[in-house]
């Protein structure tokens, strides 16, 4: 069936839609952190007059950013691998192995996804104090990593679940273990799955603020949004230091995707493994 001239200028229109949808608030955003106070304050929606990149400075070394880079870079990424990780394992488990829990242990990773993390704050925050590892690197990499590890774990359900079994069954007759298959066979049809997962994970605890402001109290170690989210606290600057901060702590995620672009592509656009 071949595509109409309405159908193709209509799904024109719809992807321009969606172009201004989402390149428009990051306009916005860069214009602010380019405002001087004094225009941020008379024109706080205008795109248009004076325009600075001192914010950017400023914001830098007003709550050191660089800090709070590397505190969130040693977290997250131990944090990603730990959620991939799990959810590689687990989730090769519940698609390729026969558990007799199988049923219970996929519903509470479906339970994991369903429970919103302010309700996790205030136990969580308690057994951290109860268990010594509140305001350290470990402790939240820890809470990230078994936090993300339930999104995680159904998205290589989903992935293992397509691949077919005439390739386990093989490597079986052949002597391989279950353990043998999963290594030899699995994870390496698997790997572009797993640096999706990983780059999701860094972008999705990299974004994380509420448990990071839980779990890091004392200020001593921050993440880079507990540092932006400083700004309408501690220094009450808010406005155009607040943009320049955001945009300063959203380009490592940006490097990130821009390197993990072929992956991406191959995993969420390409599809899955075809029987």
């Amino acid at each position: 069936m071949r595509e109409t001239r309405v159908q193709r200028w209509s799904a024109r229109l719809v992807m321009a839609g969606a172009v201004v949808a989402v390149l428009f608030p990051l306009a916005w955003v860069l214009r602010v952190a380019t405002k001087t106070e004094d225009g941020f304050i008379r024109e706080p929606a205008s795109l248009v007059g004076e325009i600075t990149l001192a914010n950017f400075a400023a914001a830098w070394s007003a709550v050191d950013l660089g800090g709070a880079i590397r505190d969130s870079l040693s977290i997250t990424i131990p944090g990603a691998l730990l959620a991939t990780v799990v959810g590689t394992l687990a989730g090769y488990a519940f698609a390729k192995l026969r558990l007799p829990v199988r049923r219970l242990l996929m519903g509470l990773a479906v339970g994991g996804l369903t429970i919103p993390v302010a309700a996790l704050v205030v136990p969580q925050f308690d057994q951290a104090l109860d268990l010594g590892y509140l305001d350290t690197h470990i402790g939240l990499i820890v809470v990230y990593g078994s936090f993300f590890a339930s999104w995680t774990t159904l998205f290589f359900y989903s992935f293992f679940r397509d691949l077919p079994d005439d390739l386990l069954e093989a490597a079986a007759i052949d002597g391989a273990t279950a353990r043998q298959g999963f290594r030899r066979i699995a994870l390496p049809l698997a790997a572009p799955a797993v640096a999706v997962g990983f780059v999701l994970n860094l972008f999705l605890q990299w974004s994380e603020l509420l448990l990071g402001l839980i779990m890091l109290p004392s200020g001593d170690v921050r993440t880079a949004m507990t540092a932006v989210a400083s700004f309408s606290t501690q220094f009450r600057t808010g406005g155009p230091l607040t943009a320049a901060a955001a945009i300063i702590v959203a380009i490592p995620v940006f490097l990130l995707f821009i390197g993990a672009q072929r992956w991406l592509r191959a995993e969420i656009f390409g599809g899955s493994i075809k029987g």
